[in-house]
């Protein structure tokens, strides 16, 4: 063989022994320790073992417990482990929960009005076309009299009913914002 071949042979070796390094080495973290985890050999049956995907990810104080263990000797020894609890609230984020739901109570509250001053002009608007409609033509004036009159005043009452309910949605509007300064809460929540 010359020593041309030799060095590209040499160099194809290398090339596939780094390609190969590096395929092994493209595990990630977490592939890896699950791979470990999952060659150890389970625990004891009377021992609960936690592992972060029995764990919730958020802020956590440390508490500490004590238990007994219930195997071999030290049946009677207290055992002592620690549990975590969320971490107790800053005032700044108390204040800006508080604020949030305030803010949601209001939004509640705007749609609810909005929703109710839809419907009364709605009604409305169909209380004014069917009355132009009925006045237009003369022959259903003096046909359907009664009924125009029967379904008039139902529309009346329905508007009526709804007007109501948008004024009582206004005075909880302004009840929520009295409450809401009272409580503390931020005027741009209203």
């Amino acid at each position: 063989m010359t020593r041309s071949v030799k060095f590209v042979l040499l160099g194809a070796v290398l090339l596939c022994a780094a390609t190969f390094v590096s395929a092994q080495q493209e595990e990630s973290l977490g592939d890896a320790a699950k791979r470990i985890t999952a060659k150890q050999p389970p625990p004891p049956p009377n021992q609960k073992v936690y592992t972060n995907d029995d764990l919730q990810f958020h802020t956590v104080a440390a508490t500490t417990t004590t238990t007994t263990s219930d195997t071999g000797d030290d049946a009677n020894k207290p055992k002592t482990t620690t549990k975590k609890g969320p971490a107790p609230k800053t005032e700044d984020e108390l204040k800006k929960e508080k604020n949030d739901q305030w803010a949601q109570k209001f939004k509640d509250a705007h749609k609810q009005i909005d929703d109710l001053t839809r419907e009364v002009d709605v009604l409305t608007r169909e209380q004014k076309l069917r009355d132009a409609t009925f006045y237009a033509d003369a022959g259903n004036r003096l046909r359907n009299q009664t009924q125009y009159g029967i379904d008039s005043e139902k529309y009346k009452n329905d508007i009526a009913d709804k007007q109501k309910q948008l004024d009582d949605a206004r005075q909880k509007l302004e009840d929520l914002r009295e409450e809401a300064r009272k409580d503390g809460a931020s005027d741009t929540v209203q």
